[in-house]
């Protein structure tokens, strides 16, 4: 349903895959090196405010961003869906 969310708002999604750790809340890493900072405030309004520059996925995904969604996010998703 995140995908979905995304791409509504026109943002591509790449891959899909698991934290290495549960994450209490959810965090963005921003590897754009500030080159996209209109899909920054995208993701701002929609996870929240907790971006990191640290990506210790580097050698697994090439993306601007990567979100990590965290527990906080299991709350406002609909069950089933």
């Amino acid at each position: 349903q995140e995908r979905t969310k995304l791409r509504v708002k026109k943002l591509n999604v790449t891959d899909i895959g698991d934290a290495q750790a549960a994450q209490p809340t959810t965090s963005i890493i921003d590897a754009s090196n500030g080159k996209k900072p209109a899909t920054r405030q995208l993701l701002m309004q929609l996870f929240g405010n907790h971006f990191t520059t640290t990506n210790p996925y580097a050698n697994m995904y090439d993306a601007d961003f990567i979100i990590l969604l965290g527990s906080d996010q299991v709350s406002q998703t609909p069950a089933g869906g």
